[in-house]
């Protein structure tokens, strides 16, 4: 009797510490893609190579354009050139940073190289002047928030 009570302590101890992976198991990409948002931007890190590195286990964090502002600005752009892979990694991350980390940070480091300026005050966050419209959108490998401007 008492191993059958120890086996079914444990199943449940396993259980619970497999749970966690399974409350947000859609990657970044799969979040974009289906985001009516950002699904400009996930085409893009699709045409340059970008979404096979999300795939990874992270964790990232994303600032994302909203499509009008991706839209407006990639008009015109070869979603697969170079020039615009560089301007796609200055809206990615490694690390989690949620709306409340970022609050307290002064500057954040993209995978472009690029030092990004963050200023906070009252409800607005500007990431290079780029204003955070939606935050702490969760997926399993990182955080996605959403901004009004690609940043250059």
């Amino acid at each position: 009797m008492n191993l059958h009570k120890e086996s079914i302590f444990i199943l449940v101890i396993f259980s619970l510490s497999i749970l966690p992976c399974f409350t947000h198991a859609q990657t970044i990409m799969s979040v974009l893609s289906g985001d009516q948002e950002t699904s400009s931007f996930a085409k893009a890190l699709e045409h340059t190579g970008l979404d096979q590195q999300l795939l990874d286990m992270g964790p990232y964090t994303i600032f994302a354009p909203s499509n009008e502002a991706f839209e407006s600005f990639s008009n015109g752009i070869n979603t697969s050139s170079s020039r615009m892979r560089s301007i796609l990694l200055n809206h990615i991350m490694t690390g989690l940073a949620t709306e409340r980390s970022i609050r307290a940070m002064n500057k954040v480091t993209s995978l472009g190289g690029v030092t990004l300026n963050v200023e906070s005050n009252g409800n607005t966050i500007l990431i290079d002047n780029a204003r955070l419209i939606q935050s702490n959108i969760r997926a399993g490998n990182g955080v996605i928030h959403i901004i009004d401007r690609v940043l250059r």
